[in-house]
């Protein structure tokens, strides 16, 4: 329902990402960055910019670009914890992603910059980490390592609300895994 009427929901960055994706789709200019940001928005409208080519502009067309990425979200927390537990428990983790938070299902379907990548990025990441981090493991080679440093650093460019992965995983890391 929220994207058949997301005219009713439109703010400031969503604009923002329909102007990107005009200007994209236009082959007018290829931002890096979020305009007026630190960080890689632009992901999403270029996602966005293909959406317009393809069915002119229009906000609802725009907002398909967060709904594909929050499919994929939602569709990675099935795989990672069917991986990590099984089939149900993936089940409810993908339910509980797409329903479990207003907010995150709100950020799902608006655009904003940012956050699609986000949620790209934390998933493998917590993936990664898992498998790092998992009991009786070797310290991993040094250009495992370098990679590990890589992509922990990306988070941030992407979005500093990655803060939240680095605490989840300095916690799990202090309590429950150091040591182990």
């Amino acid at each position: 329902p929220v994207v058949v009427r997301i005219e009713g929901v439109l703010d400031h960055d969503q604009s923002v990402v329909g102007l990107m994706a005009l200007d994209i789709a236009a082959g007018r200019r290829f931002p890096i960055f979020f305009d007026g940001q630190r960080y890689m928005g632009a992901v999403e409208a270029y996602v966005a910019a293909a959406f317009v080519a393809m069915f002119s502009h229009s906000p609802t067309v725009i907002a398909l670009a967060p709904l594909l990425g929050f499919g994929l979200f939602a569709t990675g927390q099935f795989l990672v914890w069917s991986r990590w537990c099984d089939r149900a428990t993936g089940h409810l983790a993908a339910g509980l992603a797409v329903v479990g938070s207003p907010m995150l299902a709100l950020w799902g379907v608006v655009p904003r910059g940012g956050y699609v990548e986000f949620l790209a990025w934390a998933l493998p990441t917590l993936a990664a980490y898992r498998s790092l981090a998992r009991a009786g493991r070797e310290l991993p080679s040094p250009l495992v390592q370098a990679a590990w440093g890589f992509l922990l650093a990306l988070g941030y460019l992407l979005n500093p609300m990655s803060l939240t992965v680095y605490v989840a995983i300095a916690l799990d890391w202090t309590f429950v895994r150091h040591g182990a």
